[in-house]
């Protein structure tokens, strides 16, 4: 339910500056219902290691439907990317970019 909401928002976005504003929009919300955006704010010193291990730790807390709706975002970011050089750094960083 959650993957059709987003897909179909991303479907009627009028430019890629639009696309890539709603899936920033769903990797935060994803993040929050997750309990990611927890590990960004304790760990500003931390290492990459570090990161991969949270993170790891995290996938493996996930259902099996979060888990198909983190892939989902990432292959809408992995596309992106190509394109859109932001998208990459406002996704690990939690920013949202205004819409025009």
């Amino acid at each position: 339910m959650m993957i059709e909401n987003w897909t179909s928002k991303i479907e009627k976005s009028n430019s890629a500056y639009d696309e890539a504003r709603i899936v920033e929009q769903w990797s935060m919300d994803f993040l929050n219902r997750a309990g990611w955006n927890e590990i960004v704010e304790d760990t500003i010193n931390e290492t990459e290691e570090y990161f991969d291990n949270e993170l790891e730790k995290l996938k493996e807390k996930l259902s099996e439907v979060e888990k198909n709706e983190h892939q989902e975002i990432i292959k809408h970011i992995h596309r992106l990317m190509k394109e859109d050089k932001d998208i990459g750094f406002n996704v690990s960083t939690g920013v949202v970019r205004d819409k025009k």
